[in-house]
């Protein structure tokens, strides 16, 4: 009997100590529970890291799939793009010209051979800007070199020199249009507003430019700074920042600006970047269809062919660099929150080794196992902050951990005991 009872006994004791439940929940909102997770088994502590690390996926994961990939575009406040789209779509005979191809690779691009039968490269980019030109668009070519007028205010040239088709879309002011009152110590600290037209939209049309060239983001650019912003060496405007569109072989680019503008700052309120080719795939476009038969496929108005086949479109063109934005947010976001749990544990070990403090046998890994206790309430916070915005996301998190390492920190090292200040000074020393 003797030797069954000593076969048992060992088997009893590699049992393994269960935690229970509630006091792991106790850390979501008791700093002693926290202190008191370093006894705990060390894959408690990596569970608990990786649920921190997992509640602020959720509402990025929510925004990223199902946002509209379309941005502004689909926004009902856009500065009145979309009107001036509409009028695009529906009212220029040139938009019917745009054709549905394909390049040496396969891949779905837009065609605008076609719209050489209505530019006028007799008239002027002014008469156009002005809503003065005759003809449907304006054509030229910009010449992205230093020799060739582009601003000097450009640090790089790209040397590409492409044609380009311009519709500027807006409407002549009638009337006196009231500026807004603007403070200010002199005149010249006074923008200049815009008041003899109101620009909707500046379409702008590449036939020749694809976004697989390497030179493409810098030339957009570049053109962006010395036709459309018309900047100086200085860098200040020549032309009223207007909101725009940059239509390429396979790509389409947004900035949005407000309507009344000012030459006194460019700052786009929001822009949109799409690939073309993978939008037009998804919308199941076939080569020598027309932009304009796919926009109204399932249309029977303007609106429905802007709202459920151009928003569409720019959705379906967007949609892959909104899941890469989102991972890489993701990823960001992971980053932030393992790094808070290795600064509060090594914090938390420091704080360990001061002389007033109540737990000196905290050893580096305790600390760690501290750490990942302490930032769990952060994350879970954050998750629930992250679904009204992703700035109160990063913010609670930084500013939660962060305050919660000064609450323990009066756990680990508590104040000193305040009655030995009337204690005589002898006493006072021991």
């Amino acid at each position: 009997m003797s030797t069954k009872n000593s076969v048992k006994n060992p088997q009893k004791a590699k049992k393994k100590t269960k935690v229970p439940f509630s006091t792991i929940a106790k850390t979501l909102y008791s700093n002693q529970a926290v202190i008191d997770s370093r006894k705990r088994p060390w894959y408690i502590s990596i569970v608990i890291a990786v649920l921190a690390v997992f509640l602020v996926w959720i509402p990025a994961l929510v925004s990223g799939y199902k946002t509209n990939a379309a941005g502004g575009l689909a926004a009902s406040n856009n500065y009145e793009v979309n009107k001036a789209i509409k009028h695009i779509i529906g009212e220029e005979e040139y938009f019917k010209a745009i054709k549905v191809d394909k390049d040496k690779d396969g891949r779905m691009v837009l065609n605008r051979d076609g719209l050489s039968a209505y530019g006028a490269s007799d008239s002027t980019w002014q008469s156009e800007y002005d809503l003065l030109n005759t003809k449907p668009l304006f054509a030229s070519a910009y010449n992205d070199s230093s020799s060739q007028g582009a601003s000097s205010y450009i640090k790089e040239y790209t040397n590409l020199n492409l044609v380009y088709y311009f519709d500027c879309v807006g409407v002549k002011n009638t009337g006196t249009r009231i500026k807004p009152s603007v403070s200010g110590n002199s005149a010249s600290t006074t923008p200049e507003y815009e008041t003899e037209q109101t620009t909707f939209l500046e379409a702008y049309y590449f036939p020749a430019l694809s976004r697989k060239n390497e030179k493409a983001v810098q030339y957009l650019n570049n053109f962006i700074t010395t036709v459309i912003l018309n900047r100086n060496a200085e860098g200040k405007l020549g032309n009223y920042p207007h909101s725009f569109r940059l239509v390429g072989q396979d790509f389409l680019n947004v900035g949005f600006f407000t309507l009344q503008t000012t030459k006194s700052s460019a700052q786009m309120a929001a822009s949109y970047q799409g690939d073309l080719s993978s939008g037009l795939e998804a919308i199941g476009a076939k080569q020598g269809d027309s932009l304009y038969s796919l926009l109204f496929k399932d249309a029977s108005s303007i609106d429905e062919a802007y709202d459920n086949g151009f928003v569409s479109l720019a959705h379906a063109s967007a949609w892959e660099n909104n899941i890469k934005s989102t991972w890489i947010n993701i990823g960001i976001l992971s980053g932030i929150v393992v790094g808070l749990i290795l600064l509060s544990g090594l914090i938390m070990f420091l704080l360990s080794r001061r002389k007033i403090s109540k737990y000196r046998d905290t050893s580096f890994l305790d600390a760690r196992k501290e750490g990942c206790s302490m930032t769990l309430t952060p994350s879970l916070i954050a998750r629930i902050a992250g679904f009204r915005s992703s700035q109160y996301l990063y913010r609670v998190l930084i500013a939660g951990s962060l305050r919660r390492l000064v609450f323990a920190n009066n756990k680990v090292c508590p104040p000193l005991n305040t009655q030995s200040d009337n204690k005589p000074l002898y006493q006072a020393r021991d």
